[in-house]
């Protein structure tokens, strides 16, 4: 008699599979999704009643998945190892919702997805603007840090506010991104100065410097050349220094 029964419960939970094969979850009662569930922590007994008592006693899906351990060992019909199932299956969709929140961040890796990113957000406005984009290592946007302008012509940049603010995402680069209402996208001396001393500051803190565009309406101007080149002196003149320092010491030390 028991084999009997095995055989229709594999019968009905062969359906279940059927059912989900040929048409999807969305053809399912809720109860069905449930003790569909149920079957692979639970291979030889009838599921069924047990899903409908349990979204009897806590509502719906999520709230079973998401109960206490000791609640659902307390209930009947759930054991050990159901409990854990379902509670992993709670914490499981958590994780996946984050990782496809996360996986459809598209990464800012090059100046054309970075000016397409900027061009489908923001409009270019009569004031002045300042961004930085704060990313991870593989330059997914963490945080997009936005500073108003005085005018038409100029932004005031408190540099170690800003500094504190990008430390405070965990960024691992930056871009910067300002715009020129009125004017042309070629960079001014103001424009490499503040690039120079933003460069410093992320150096300092270990974040790396990846560009800073320029935008008017109909063009942009990316200074990546210019950043590189910012690197460059700055290694030379250390070298230069560091040099000088040893040759200076060398000659005191002969005097001596």
């Amino acid at each position: 008699m028991k084999k009997v029964q095995n055989n229709v419960h594999a019968g009905h939970r062969q359906r279940l599979k059927n059912k989900f094969i040929e048409f999807g979850l969305k053809s399912f009662n809720e109860h069905e999704v449930l003790e569909l569930l149920l079957t692979y922590s639970i291979p030889y007994k009838d599921t069924n009643a047990l899903a409908h008592n349990l979204l009897e006693m806590y509502g719906s899906i999520y709230d079973v998945c998401n109960a206490r351990y000791e609640d659902l060992i307390a209930n009947n019909g759930i054991k050990r190892e159901t409990a854990i199932y379902l509670n992993f299956l709670g914490q499981f969709f958590d994780i996946m919702y984050a990782s496809k929140e996360h996986a459809n961040k598209k990464s800012l890796n090059n100046i054309k997805s970075i000016v397409s990113y900027f061009r489908k957000k923001h409009i270019i406005k009569d004031k002045e603007e300042f961004y930085c984009l704060c990313l991870t290592p593989n330059f997914v946007l963490i945080k997009e840090i936005k500073i108003e302008g005085n005018d038409d012509l100029s932004v005031s940049l408190d540099y170690k506010s800003l500094l504190v603010q990008i430390t405070s995402t965990h960024a691992s680069n930056v871009v910067f991104i300002h715009t020129h209402p009125h004017g042309n996208c070629v960079p001014s001396k103001e424009d490499l100065d503040i690039t120079f001393k933003l460069l410093m500051g992320c150096k300092i803190l270990g974040i790396e410097l990846n560009n800073h565009l320029i935008f008017n309406e109909d063009n942009y101007y990316s200074m990546k050349k210019e950043i590189e080149n910012m690197y460059n002196s700055y290694y030379n003149n250390i070298d230069y220094i560091f040099a000088k320092k040893i040759s200076g010491n060398e000659k005191h030390t002969d005097k001596n």
